[in-house]
């Protein structure tokens, strides 16, 4: 069975133009390359689990809470690990941030604020 691409390769469809080539037979092939890479997986910490407490270890600012508009930046702050997000029906996921986290921050007359960040073993510490 042909793909999409290929079949609007044989059909010479001028508007979408695949990189394919012509042989000699008149069949075509496509051009198009595919490279495997060996990437590193993140770095996984053993003691870290659901519901773990864990502590910020180095400067992490974060823009995506509307509470702080300014940014907030997570350093030394502490947080529970909500979920290892690695893992999906036991299958290993190619995540860089794999561990989400949830802290509670104060703010001014809200009291605290629920912000949630996804890290990298690298960026804390377990307690």
């Amino acid at each position: 069975m042909l793909t999409a691409q290929r079949q609007i390769c044989l059909q010479g469809n001028r508007s979408f133009k695949p990189a394919c080539k012509r042989t000699s037979d008149g069949s075509s092939r496509s051009a198009v390359g595919v490279r495997v890479v060996a990437e590193e997986a993140p770095e996984k910490l053993s003691g870290v689990k659901e519901g773990s407490r864990i502590r910020v270890s180095r400067s992490l600012p974060i823009y995506h809470s509307p509470k702080f508009k300014e940014g907030l930046d997570l350093e030394g702050k502490e947080g529970e690990v909500l979920s290892d997000v690695s893992q999906f029906k036991g299958k290993t996921l190619s995540s860089t941030l794999p561990y989400k986290v949830q802290f509670m921050v104060p703010h001014g007359e809200a009291g605290e604020v629920k912000v949630i960040a996804h890290l990298n073993g690298t960026e804390f510490e377990p307690l």
